[in-house]
């Protein structure tokens, strides 16, 4: 898509001649199709997993008519100035071209930009799966606990454990969905993990009503972070990952200045998370649901922090 959108700005830009044939109009968008559809199971990180490289040839074996024909409609509305289009659903949505193949219908309302997000992202964690320190092309395996058995309905009031293996599922494809995050150290940052953790809890419990919110924790020491979120959760960390911008999430500062220890004075208190999550919350109920707790909460509650020094 990205391509076609700039074949289109190139092909608009031009006068077209009164002589102009259909072929000749479509040329460029077609050379761009003809060349990308039947490569695209080769490109990016797709090629980097067998699996689903042999899921995506088959299925543009069995639909690539279809598809081709999709993205000349969608050069079509580009060349004349339109947007994008509910792309997605056109191409994987369940009566889409290739028959349903988006399992998850927020997948299938994803623009091409967010897509392109997410394909950086997963080129990062193709590089990070692999031990430099080994022999070049030596696959490690991603440090990752047993992920929990999915639910149809997620216990409310809890902090739900997220691992490695299911952070991209849980939390960044989620799209429309809020998600507290807690990047915990349980022994390395003990004291910062004994004040944090019961703030988070009580977030948990404080916003159980919240639906478009999820409370989650990931444990660093036992599982690999998945890029490009491991270069900020070096340390303990909290982060607030917006319905709908989950590639841009918002860092809860610790209290303690940065380079000084880590500290259980360096835990974010229940009110900075609160705030956080009355100030960027999805929903009006989720917002309203933060400033009930911050009501109904002493202020002991608010702003309790401890004060021992860890090693981190």
């Amino acid at each position: 898509m990205l391509a076609l959108m700039d074949a289109a700005k190139r092909s608009s830009g031009r006068r077209a001649s009164p002589s102009s044939s259909f072929a000749s109009k479509y040329g460029e968008l077609e050379e761009v199709i003809e060349e990308a559809v039947p490569e695209v199971c080769a490109a990016g990180s797709i090629a980097l997993n067998a699996t689903i490289r042999s899921a995506c040839r088959r299925m543009i074996e069995k639909s690539e008519d279809e598809v081709v024909a999709l993205y000349y409609a969608a050069g079509a509305r580009l060349r004349d100035g339109a947007e994008e289009g509910a792309l997605g659903e056109a191409l994987c949505g369940p009566r889409g071209a290739l028959g349903g193949a988006c399992v998850d219908d927020d997948v299938a309302r994803w623009t091409t930009a967010e897509l392109e997000v997410l394909e950086v992202e997963s080129g990062k964690v193709s590089v990070f799966d692999f031990d430099h320190e080994q022999a070049p092309g030596t696959a490690k395996e991603f440090k990752s606990e047993p992920a929990e058995a999915l639910t149809k309905k997620e216990p409310v009031g809890t902090v739900l454990k997220i691992v490695a293996s299911d952070f991209y599922k849980r939390v960044i494809f989620d799209r429309d969905r809020d998600a507290l995050m807690y990047f915990s150290y349980p022994t390395m940052a003990k004291e910062f993990h004994e004040a944090y953790s019961q703030t988070h809890a009580r977030v948990a419990e404080a916003l159980e009503d919240a639906e478009d919110l999820f409370v989650g924790q990931l444990n660093v020491e036992k599982n690999d972070v998945p890029p490009p979120y491991a270069d900020m959760v070096e340390t303990p960390s909290v982060l607030f990952y917006r319905a709908r911008k989950k590639e841009n999430p918002r860092w809860i500062p610790l209290r303690t200045p940065a380079g000084e220890y880590i500290t259980g004075e360096s835990a974010p208190t229940l009110a900075d998370v609160l705030t956080m999550v009355s100030k960027h919350g999805k929903t009006a109920a989720t917002r309203e649901a933060a400033d009930v707790a911050m009501i109904r909460a002493s202020k002991e509650e608010l702003y309790a922090s401890r004060g021992d020094r860890d090693e981190l």
